[in-house]
């Protein structure tokens, strides 16, 4: 699903199933292209082919193609944030750990030091 854009234009998707017709108008419309399938594949078998089946195959012919730099871009952009969000949630992970390791640590060192103190003065 990409984020509706009031000025995107209408496009064929590069991303399809068959003719990218159904993914584009999700993409447009900012919708589950899944459930448009399926919504197009029962009224297609209900209607007997005609108005559907016949106005998809249309909109295949006349729709233009989504330019390249659009399906990279959207690419980029979705495999980058989910890239991200689990490097970043590893490395808070990361973080917390050597936090927790680093905490018990310094309590112990301010322990044996304060022993060592008490041992010399005594």
């Amino acid at each position: 699903m990409a984020n509706c854009d009031r000025n995107a234009k209408l496009y064929r998707s590069r991303r399809g199933m068959i003719f990218g017709v159904c993914q584009g108008i999700a993409d447009w419309k900012g919708i589950n292209a899944g459930y448009l399938r399926l919504t197009l594949v029962i009224l297609t078998i209900f209607t007997g082919f005609f108005p559907f089946g016949l106005l998809y195959i249309a909109a295949a012919f006349f729709m233009p193609v989504e330019p390249a730099y659009r399906e990279r871009r959207s690419e980029y952009r979705r495999s980058h944030v989910k890239k991200g969000y689990y490097d970043l949630k590893q490395e808070f992970e990361d973080l917390a750990s050597r936090f927790n390791g680093a905490d018990r640590n310094a309590g112990s060192r301010e322990r044996d030091w304060d022993s060592r103190f008490k041992n010399e003065r005594a």
